[in-house]
């Protein structure tokens, strides 16, 4: 048996050693001129909006009083259970509004660099055994508070601010903007 094992070792090394060297080609040139680069797949109304928030709890800029009155307004109306996609995307987008140009650069570049954590890990992570999974609800499920259930309630299209994880959010941040 041991030399079977062997044998085929031998000749996996004597292949791998006639196997001429391909190297990758490195360039410096940029992206092609006239073709866009790849960009993330527009979010669902419901996940952008639990990733805003997200993404606003952990940045690191401060608020004026009069953006602290428009986000706690977009929170409470956030954390109806009645909340339908159509207006979650309202409301994303006045929070977005209420930030300033410099608030909402830093907002972006932080959902850009958790976007590409986020897939560098999936590149890494192994297939799981038990059968395909469903690659936009682990993506998110890794992105969002409330992992894979927030995610996929909120590709369902209904609140995930019901949720435990993605309320807690919503509380933790309204208390920070109440306390002064």
């Amino acid at each position: 048996m041991s030399h079977v094992i062997w044998s085929l070792l031998l000749a996996t090394l004597t292949l791998a050693a006639a196997t001429p060297n391909r190297a990758i080609p490195v360039t410096d040139t940029p992206w092609p001129r006239g073709v866009a680069a790849p960009r993330p797949a527009p979010l669902a109304p419901m996940v952008d909006a639990l990733l805003t928030v997200h993404l606003l709890d952990r940045a690191a800029f401060a608020l004026t009083a009069e953006q602290v009155l428009t986000v706690r307004g977009v929170l409470s109306s956030l954390s109806r259970p009645n909340l339908t996609a159509a207006q979650a995307g309202q409301l994303t987008r006045r929070l977005l509004g209420a930030l300033t140009p410099e608030q909402l650069a830093t907002l972006q570049a932080d959902r850009a660099a958790l976007y590409q954590r986020t897939q560098a890990f999936m590149a890494r992570a192994r297939v799981a055994e038990d059968g395909p999974q469903d690659l936009t609800v682990v993506r998110y499920g890794l992105m969002v508070p409330g992992g894979r259930a927030a995610a996929q309630v909120a590709l369902q299209g209904r609140t995930p601010f019901g949720l435990p994880e993605p309320a807690a959010l919503l509380k933790r941040l309204q208390q920070r903007l109440t306390q002064p």
